[in-house]
């Protein structure tokens, strides 16, 4: 498992858990890609996106995960 925080952010959160990641999505609640994101550090930059409920996609070499993550 990974962990997002701060959760609800409204401008960066970051990743702790997950290592080989090879991409990033941001998905709405209805599961529609919002979009993909360059993760170069634990790092994402949320800022663009409207307040909400969203879900984090990272496929690693090992697996995919998902977690729920809020905008404030």
């Amino acid at each position: 498992d990974f962990i997002i925080y701060p959760n609800p952010s409204n401008q960066t959160i970051y990743i702790d858990g997950i290592r080989d990641v090879i991409e990033v999505q941001i998905l709405n609640i209805e599961g529609k890609r919002i979009k993909s994101v360059q993760f170069k550090s634990n790092q994402i930059d949320i800022s663009d996106l409207n307040q909400g409920v969203y879900f984090l996609k990272l496929v690693s070499s090992e697996s995919t995960y998902v977690e729920k993550f809020v905008v404030e």
